[in-house]
């Protein structure tokens, strides 16, 4: 992002957490989301079909990952 802002880079695919609170700064400017609907974080910001991109779509997971026999109660934790 740090690069797109000193304009290093012309373009960009990052997550709507990131995205979002730039385009919103407006020291980048937003394309389209990446989703079969609008997002409410950035609700002015077109999907990509609506920009005339059908079917291009993207979704971002998290996950905790643990060494292999780590105790119980700290999984659960």
């Amino acid at each position: 992002m740090q690069d797109l802002i000193a304009g290093r880079l012309d373009y960009m695919c990052d997550t709507i957490q990131t995205g979002a609170a730039q385009a919103k700064a407006q020291t980048v400017k937003g394309i389209a989301v990446m989703a079969a609907r609008r997002v409410s974080i950035i609700a002015d910001l077109a999907t990509t079909s609506e920009q005339g991109v059908d079917g291009v779509e993207a979704s971002v997971w998290n996950a905790f990952f643990l060494p292999k026999g780590t105790p119980e109660p700290i999984v659960r934790r």
